[in-house]
């Protein structure tokens, strides 16, 4: 998992083989990834693998590739989503700083925002940003709450320690009458949890220059703990936490996101499946679904659920299983319904031109938003993209069926030094102000 040698790509962008430093072992994973049916961040091309809407990081047969969002940088502003970002400083520091964002917005990332902005300023790699994030967390429980258990032993002494086991003391001591066989519970350090962290620990201290030092004072603040290989995730749920242990559960999450991945099959601790990517589909609609969510006086929005109310379409038969679950339903003050589809792609029209090369709005997007319209007697529905180049605000109505369709894009790249906070206000206002677009039917 090393950081040197590292590639850096955005999403949608191609990476050629010679590029990386073991084809045929960056194959093996990328092949072994889509036979555990774990996900397809990459797509094979003449001259090497394009990277699909996974973002993140992953090792490919021990090459370690960066792959970035373009959504939040500037210059996909000013270029087409299949054009490459030029990979400079800014425009990856942009990137990482929107992403980690993202992942604070969806709860997936539990830091202040000052912490946030610190470890996100003058970075150009994401798993710095993570290992950063592990180390000064655990420092400062090491140093301030070092966790010891009591933990259950057994052992045949020379004098009562606990409480003698006498099944095992009448079959250990039946000639030697000078000892005991005891069980009694001894208070330690050298507990799972503890040897998870230094496991992460090792892991993490080769790959970084930022956070060895730090690093290094975890380990040797565990010195009495053993070292252990863990390769199944499983293990993670023997790990309890309780009210006296709770302090840990945050940067035992962040251990396990390095040890093993982002994903739950990832089933090995081995540097060539090594991935913490997530897939910016997922990631646009629940930031969409929190801000709402958590803002929803301001939205005058009583209700709204994400991927719910599932409806059946038949009441029985063979297709009765077949549900409607648009992305975000919204019920407001006034009793109207609004049906929010989010769609992290690009559109460079809304025109339905079949001749054109351009990126339009799609024809089953329309129809599945018609249908949810019909069925949920929708007020009005919205597909919700992000803006890459061009700005879209469309109403579309048919007064003779009631259906009222919004065409939005919502702007994500990062104004100058924005922080979070004004990140987050910013969207909040362009979020309210989509919602607020009258219909054309009125």
């Amino acid at each position: 998992m090393s950081l040197k040698n590292a590639k850096t790509i955005f999403e949608h962008q191609e990476l050629e083989w010679s590029k990386i430093s073991n084809k045929s072992n960056a194959i093996k994973t990328l092949e072994w990834l889509e036979k555990q049916q774990i996900f397809k961040p990459f797509k094979y091309t003449a001259k090497g693998i394009k990277a699909r809407q996974y973002v993140g990081v992953i090792s490919l047969g021990g090459q370690l590739v960066q792959v970035l969002p373009k959504v939040f940088s500037k210059q996909s502003h000013k270029m087409s989503f299949r054009q490459a970002v030029t990979i400079e400083s800014n425009s990856i520091n942009d990137s990482i700083t929107g992403l980690m964002y993202l992942l604070k917005i969806t709860k997936k990332l539990k830091i202040n925002e000052v912490e946030l902005a610190k470890l996100c300023k003058h970075t150009d790699s994401m798993l710095e940003v993570f290992i950063r994030l592990f180390a000064d967390n655990l420092l400062e429980l090491l140093q301030n709450d070092y966790r010891r258990n009591y933990v259950a032993q057994e052992d045949n002494l020379k004098f009562v320690k606990g409480k003698i086991n006498f099944t095992k003391h009448l079959r250990n001591n039946y000639i030697d009458k000078s000892k005991f066989y005891c069980s009694y519970d001894e208070y330690e350090s050298n507990i799972l949890l503890n040897q998870f962290l230094k496991a992460t620990i090792k892991k993490c201290i080769s790959s970084t220059k930022s956070s060895f030092a730090i690093l290094q004072k975890c380990d040797q603040l565990l010195i009495d703990v053993d070292d252990k290989r863990f390769t199944n995730p499983n293990i993670c749920n023997r790990v309890k936490f309780t009210r006296l242990n709770q302090k840990y559960e945050y940067v035992f999450n962040l251990a396990k996101l390095l040890l093993f991945g982002s994903s739950p099959k990832l089933a090995t601790n081995d540097n060539q499946t090594f991935s913490i990517m997530f897939d910016m589909n997922a990631l646009f609609e629940e930031a969409i679904f929190e801000i709402l969510d958590s803002n929803k006086s301001d939205f005058d929005i009583t209700n709204i659920k994400a991927q719910s109310p599932q409806k059946k379409i038949f009441d029985e038969g063979c297709l009765a299983n077949f549900t409607m679950k648009p992305d975000i339903y919204i019920k407001k003050k006034d009793g109207s319904i609004i049906v929010l589809d989010t769609k992290y792609k690009l559109i460079e029209s809304i025109r339905s031109d079949y001749n054109s090369s351009q990126k339009q709005v799609s024809q089953s997007d329309v129809y599945q938003m018609f249908a949810y319209s019909q069925y949920y007697q929708a007020e009005k529905c919205i597909l919700l993209y992000p803006r890459f180049e061009k700005s879209f605000e469309n109403q579309l109505s048919s007064k003779d069926i009631g259906f009222n369709l919004q065409i939005s894009t919502i702007d994500l790249h990062l104004a100058d030094n924005v922080s979070y906070k004004g990140f987050v206000e910013l969207l909040k206002e362009k979020l309210q102000k989509i919602l607020k677009a009258e219909n054309l039917s009125e």
